[in-house]
């Protein structure tokens, strides 16, 4: 009868070295290349990593197997990354009050001095150094929108990273921007002043002004539900430009964006105290938020699955592809890791190690 060998001295060390990191490294930020072969990470402590997607889906899921990235870029900025997008061939990262451009292509040779090909300083070489806490990325209108913390929504050109104008209207900081995926130059805020906008590129004016946590004050059947504050930190519209869903320290909400009406609460059995993340996901609604599960919900509210994860707290999730071999969903939170799911959420897979700078021997 064979019996599993004991650890090593090197293992002990290894785990001693994998918690410690733990304990004080966050992955905080994630996006996919368009084509899906790549996916980048940023930490709390500036860091980019970078992993090869075909690479990890052919490993092996034993902790010895599971794959390290393709290239770590060590302090690319001097704070926290909070915030990825990504374009045709560029990936976009957020810092403190700068934006970063780099190259996918540069990226996939995994050369560790490879430059960012523009920066773009937000403040504007003012005094106030607002935050960056959200970017989107509109390809046809070759525009990034970074939500900042002075309440503004800033528009970069997406080639060369300058700015080309702004969205002004919130009172309070920016957690959430996003692109109406039918529509160029349609978008939707959140913000800490407990609003959601939607807003016409075009113009630079609002549209629309909707406040959740008002609407279920005044909604006799769910204003005895608690919530954390009137903030909403994320906001996502579907496929076909007709329904929006929001969320924060109010409940998950599902709007209807013609009529501009609240249809459906985000409240079922055991729902976190609070939402990091609420977005549309083939005709699904997903749901992240202050405790160790993903939730998938229908268009009615309806909680269809809670599944369970790794991390303590849930910041952000993402996909590399809808459907083919590069199918793969990974999220990070309160972790040094990212969580893979493969085919769907009906198991998670295997963690991606983030290689922080306390990780390096």
């Amino acid at each position: 009868m064979s019996t599993a060998a004991l650890p090593t001295i090197d293992d002990y060390h290894s785990e001693v070295k994998r918690q410690r990191l733990h304990k004080c490294l966050d992955v905080v930020s994630q996006a996919y290349s368009q084509d899906g072969k790549l996916l980048a990470a940023g930490s709390n402590e500036g860091d980019i990593c970078v992993w090869n997607v075909e690479r990890c889906l052919a490993q092996e899921t034993e902790p010895a197997n599971r794959p390290g990235p393709t290239l770590t870029l060590r302090e690319c900025h001097g704070c926290s990354v909070s915030a990825m997008g990504s374009g045709s061939d560029q990936l976009y990262t957020a810092g403190g009050s700068q934006v970063k451009l780099w190259s996918w292509s540069a990226l996939a040779e995994g050369n560790s001095a490879v430059q960012p090909s523009a920066t773009v300083d937000i403040a504007l070489g003012g005094q106030h150094r607002p935050e960056i806490n959200s970017i989107a990325v509109d390809v046809e209108a070759c525009t990034v929108l970074a939500g900042v913390g002075d309440g503004n929504i800033q528009l970069l050109d997406m080639s060369t990273g300058q700015q080309k104008g702004a969205l002004s209207g919130h009172a309070d900081m920016v957690h959430c921007v996003s692109r109406f995926p039918t529509e160029s130059q349609r978008y939707a805020s959140a913000s800490e002043d407990g609003t959601v906008m939607l807003w016409d590129g075009r113009t630079q004016k609002p549209m629309e002004i909707l406040n959740p946590f008002e609407t279920l004050a005044s909604d006799r059947k769910h204003s005895a539900l608690k919530s954390q504050g009137k903030w909403v930190s994320s906001v996502s519209v579907d496929n076909t430009g007709s329904w929006m869903v929001c969320g924060g320290g109010v409940p998950g909400t599902v709007w209807h964006i013609g009529s501009r009406t609240m249809t459906a609460v985000l409240a079922g059995s055991g729902r976190p105290r609070m939402t990091t993340e609420a977005l549309f996901v083939r005709g699904e609604i997903r749901t992240l938020g202050s405790d160790p599960f993903i939730r998938e919900w229908s268009l009615s509210g309806t909680l269809k699955r809670k599944v369970p994860t790794t991390a303590t707290f849930l910041a952000q999730s993402a996909s590399s592809a809808s459907h083919g071999p590069l199918a793969m969903t990974t999220f990070c939170g309160a972790d040094s890791r990212l969580g893979v799911f493969l085919h769907g959420l009906t198991k998670a897979s295997f963690d991606l190690e983030f290689s922080g700078r306390d990780a390096v021997a």
